[in-house]
């Protein structure tokens, strides 16, 4: 399986099944429509017959507009594994594939169980190098419910649940 590159923004060396993840993960954000008829992505074949055609492969239905495709993925790997790590990798790799920090409109939000939110930010801090830094902020408890500028940070981490009035 290939392997992405190595962020250049981390602060430690990814382990090779780490950089295929995150290879991985790069190709799930952006995906590309087939370019021949042998190939399939998601779902979705050009038409061996009819050129400009698009066939679901699953539901053999054809159309003749570009299919919509769908971006993101699950990392689903066994606990120890370096999830956290490797997402962090991916963030860092879409900030340097845009060449500047992330807008408003394409930050990150994360969504973790508030045992994990304290984890998520410390990794933060030790696997970024210092000059790569990334503006984050914990939006948890009662400053949930209060107005405030999440677009000023590159990522936001919270909680599920929301704050009790």
């Amino acid at each position: 399986m290939p392997k992405g590159v190595q962020p250049q923004g981390l602060s430690i060396e990814l382990l090779p099944y780490q950089l295929q993840g995150l290879h991985w993960l790069l190709q799930h954000e952006n995906p590309m429509l087939p370019a021949n008829a042998d190939e399939t992505v998601q779902f979705w074949k050009r038409s061996a017959v009819n050129a400009g055609w698009y066939i679901n492969t699953a539901t053999k239905f054809s159309q003749k507009e570009s299919p919509h495709l769908a971006s993101g993925g699950i990392l689903a790997d066994d606990m120890g594994l370096g999830k956290t790590v490797q997402m962090i990798s991916l963030i860092l790799a879409d900030f340097e594939k845009v060449g500047q920090k992330i807008s408003a409109e394409s930050g990150t939000l994360i969504v973790a169980p508030l045992s994990v939110m304290s984890n998520w930010e410390q990794q933060m801090r030790s696997h970024i190098k210092p000059e790569n830094a990334l503006k984050v902020h914990r939006y948890h408890g009662s400053g949930k419910g209060k107005r405030l500028e999440l677009n000023n940070f590159d990522v936001v981490i919270t909680s599920y649940g929301k704050p009790s009035n």
